[in-house]
C-alpha cells in the first residue's frame, strides 16, 4: 500500500514477479506521479533468497529510520515501510521465491540503473545544480 504522505488516500499496488521498478517514469511497476520523485527511484527485488530495496534514483528513502542514497541497499522485512517524498509505501512482502533463470540479467540491469543514476547525479554535481 502507498499514499501521499500530504493527503490521507492510500491505494493498494500489486505487483508480481521478484523484481518491481518505483518511480515516476511510465515504464516503472509503480509509477509515483510527483516531479519530486525521480523517473527510477528503487528497486525492490529477491537477491540472495531475501527482498531488499536498493536506491537507483537520486532522491534518497527512509527505510526504518535509516536513510538510504543512491546505489545503497537494504534488506526488507514484510511490512517495513518506505518513505520516498511525498510518498509513504508499506510493503507486503511474499516468501522469497527462488530466483528465475535470468536473475543474473537482472542483477546486472539493477548495476546498471544504479549506475546510471550516480553519473546522473555526479552531471548535476558538476553542473552545481544537485
Amino acid at each position: 500500500t502507498y499514499g501521499n504522505v500530504i493527503g490521507n488516500q492510500r491505494e493498494v499496488h500489486v505487483a508480481a514477479g521478484n523484481r518491481v521498478r518505483v518511480g515516476r517514469d511510465k515504464g516503472c511497476d509503480l509509477v509515483l506521479a510527483h516531479a519530486s520523485v525521480p523517473p527510477e527511484a528503487l528497486v525492490v527485488h529477491v537477491r540472495n533468497g531475501a527482498w531488499e530495496v536498493v536506491v537507483v534514483g537520486p532522491a534518497p528513502v527512509l527505510v526504518a529510520d535509516q536513510r538510504l542514497r543512491t546505489g545503497e541497499r537494504v534488506r526488507l522485512d514484510d511490512g517495513q515501510v518506505l518513505q520516498l517524498w511525498p510518498y509513504s509505501l508499506q510493503v507486503d512482502l511474499p516468501a522469497a521465491a527462488v530466483a528465475p533463470e535470468d536473475a543474473g540479467r537482472a542483477e546486472l540491469d539493477l548495476e546498471l540503473s544504479g549506475l546510471v543514476a550516480a553519473i546522473h547525479v555526479e552531471l548535476l554535481r558538476r553542473m552545481d545544480l544537485a
